[in-house]
């Protein structure tokens, strides 16, 4: 019985919980490439300027997940 309620309680408080704080972080992620952009563009600056700003700083969400294979590639 112990174990049947602390699958549920995984299941439905702390799995959630979990996922709505990745969602979060996403969100945050995605805010900040947005104001970065909207600052670039006030300054003035060439769409091509923008986008290649863009690119060298941005963050690649996928080299944060397997940021440890990439250490031991090099």
């Amino acid at each position: 019985m112990r174990l049947l309620i602390s699958l549920l309680k995984l299941l439905f408080f702390e799995i959630p919980r979990i996922m709505f704080g990745i969602a979060k972080l996403f969100r945050i992620k995605n805010k900040g490439e947005r104001m970065f952009k909207k600052v670039l563009r006030e300054e003035g600056l060439p769409e091509d300027v923008i986008q290649e700003l863009y690119g060298s700083f941005a963050i690649k969400i996928r080299k944060l997940i397997y940021w440890r294979q990439l250490e031991y590639e090099h």
